[in-house]
């Protein structure tokens, strides 16, 4: 059903000439993480074939499913907000990081800016943001993985579109509360210990209501790395579009049912 509603969103926006082979090609190399020689041999073509469709076809859909990421109104977000949600009327994203590996360049700056302390290697890292009925409504650039969570956040323009007075909620990493004070965004983390040995208890209840919402923006990006294009090591040769494929995979998960429906 949803492969039908994207070959038609796609045929209806864009007069592409494409088939239905080549689609489900481009579709198994995002979710299967399939190499381009074992791709020839099933569609009996060559490699270099392969990454011709791939590449040209991706970009087709790139402008078409990767408009499906896209920053709701106001109204949309309210009118599909779960009762899960009721107690958070403002809020308008929830916002996490997330990286994805990638061959080690033989470039020695690029190492050193693409190597990601956290994850121990090499990485791409962009921002994700999510509403309350869970569909990805922002989605930044790749950036090199050495970059902080922080810088990303501040240099995607992310907070430049959130409007005043609006909520958004974050891992207590995201160091921004005095960015979103300025343009009078409320900034919701879980609260730290503050040189405490031990969290008190109406900070301990406020972490787990927190964690109890912030819970789905980790559930969507296990929803987009189970397209194994993204989840296992991307090879250097595929950086080129490693953006464009980000982007369609959002879209092919803004597709799928929301992670919630009460």
């Amino acid at each position: 059903m949803i492969v039908w509603l994207v070959l038609l969103i796609m045929s209806s926006t864009f007069m592409i000439s494409f088939s239905h082979d080549e689609f489900l090609l481009v579709l198994m190399k995002l979710r299967l993480g399939l190499l381009n020689r074992d791709l020839a041999d099933r569609f009996n073509i060559s490699i270099g074939l392969v990454s011709q469709i791939f590449t040209s076809l991706l970009a087709a859909m790139d402008k078409t499913i990767g408009t499906l990421v896209f920053w709701p109104t106001k109204e949309q977000v309210l009118a599909t907000r779960p009762d899960r949600y009721k107690n958070t009327p403002s809020l308008v994203a929830i916002i996490n990081c997330s990286e994805i590996f990638i061959e080690t360049p033989k470039n020695l700056d690029l190492q050193y800016l693409t190597y990601s302390n956290y994850k121990g290697h090499n990485t791409l890292k962009f921002l994700v943001g999510i509403a309350p009925n869970s569909a990805i409504t922002f989605l930044s650039p790749l950036y090199c993985g050495r970059v902080s969570d922080k810088a990303l956040t501040l240099h995607c323009g992310f907070l430049d579109i959130v409007e005043p007075y609006d909520e958004i909620m974050a891992d207590k990493g995201f160091n921004i509360s005095r960015e979103c004070a300025e343009r009078n965004i409320y900034l919701r983390v879980p609260p730290g210990k503050r040189g405490a040995s031990q969290m008190a208890p109406a900070d301990l209840s406020h972490t787990k209501i927190v964690a109890n919402v912030r819970i789905l923006v980790e559930q969507i990006i296990r929803r987009m790395k189970t397209f194994r294009y993204i989840k296992y090591e991307m090879p250097i040769s595929a950086l080129k579009t490693a953006d464009q494929a980000l982007r369609v995979i959002a879209g092919l998960c803004n597709l799928d049912y929301p992670m919630y429906q009460d």
